[in-house]
């Protein structure tokens, strides 16, 4: 009776346990680290390149303190608030200011989007190419491809904060205006952004059976959220309820160089620690090469333009 139960509980309709579902992830992490040794880098140089690009250009472009309230009033209109970002710190406005309203929202979109394209490649790609089925064939646990997938995103990101703290240091040797803890908030702001947009792909990934698709819907959602937060901060100076429904409305709410607060990037962490966890457990109810959501029917015949050759 002992042996049956034991044959039963270790089937191929068991709940693997969570060592054996994640074997095999530290080898699949340094494979992935091995394939973006350039990709990582080249997106974090290019990233951390357009903060040092500010930094030199404000001093040449605004080279008093007239000049920099003149491009305030501009930010302070709801058309430059949507393309720029809440418009803190406008009555003084100065080059952190500047950053902190104007580039932050662009970098950020700009990390979220390689932490979406790098979550599908690892992930859902993979699948579509049909290697993670050799990969499985060895000892590789159900979750590994997954964890190993997200741990470098999470590697991804942190080195676009370091690179973008440094950046950010070299443009406080340009301008003499940025301060250590804002520069961290700034660079922190950007690597969060990453993670939830990240997290997001890794649950579209467990939906779409094709990655084009899966990186599509979370690169609409990305989309959406700059939208939301382009109508939220044009309602009303400082940002109102549609800026917090975005992402990258709570990295500009940290208020950098003005009134500098930590807590809405917990907003973010608690966000992408929720969409990691959906995503976990996902990946457990859907055979592997397949999505939850059934994959979009071609027509049954083809068209009177396809039916017959042109004359």
């Amino acid at each position: 009776m002992t042996t049956l139960t034991r044959s039963r509980e270790s089937g191929p309709h068991a709940a693997p346990s969570s060592s054996t579902a994640l074997t095999g992830t530290r080898r699949l992490l340094r494979f992935g680290l091995r394939r973006d040794r350039v990709r990582i880098p080249a997106w974090a140089l290019s990233i951390g390149g357009l903060i040092a690009y500010f930094g030199a250009a404000i001093p040449a472009v605004y080279p008093d303190a007239a000049a920099m309230q003149t491009r305030a009033e501009i930010v302070r209109d709801p058309s430059g608030a949507f393309m720029t970002g809440p418009g803190y710190g406008l009555d003084d406005y100065t080059p952190g200011v500047m950053i902190a309203n104007e580039v932050l929202g662009m970098i950020a979109v700009a990390v979220a989007l390689m932490s979406i394209l790098l979550v599908v490649r690892h992930t859902r790609a993979e699948e579509e190419a049909g290697r993670v089925d050799l990969v499985r064939a060895g000892a590789v646990g159900r979750r590994a491809p997954l964890t190993a997938a997200l741990v470098l995103l999470l590697v991804a990101n942190l080195a676009i904060a370091a690179v973008l703290l440094a950046a950010v240091l070299l443009a406080a040797l340009l301008v003499n205006d940025l301060a250590l803890p804002d520069s961290a908030a700034i660079a922190a702001g950007a690597a969060v952004v990453g993670l939830v947009l990240g997290s997001l792909a890794a649950v579209t990934a467990q939906l779409s059976e094709h990655a084009r698709t899966a990186s599509g819907t979370a690169g609409g959602l990305l989309g959406l959220a700059y939208v939301l937060r382009g109508v939220g901060d044009a309602a009303q100076p400082g940002g109102s309820t549609l800026s917090w429904m975005s992402p990258i409305g709570w990295a500009q709410q940290t208020r950098a160089f003005v009134d500098l607060r930590w807590w809405p990037l917990l907003v973010g962490v608690g966000v992408a620690a929720l969409l990691l966890t959906a995503s976990f457990g996902l990946v457990g109810h859907r055979d592997v090469g397949a999505g939850l959501l059934p994959a979009r029917r071609g027509r049954p015949a083809a068209s009177r333009d396809c039916s017959a050759p042109r004359v």
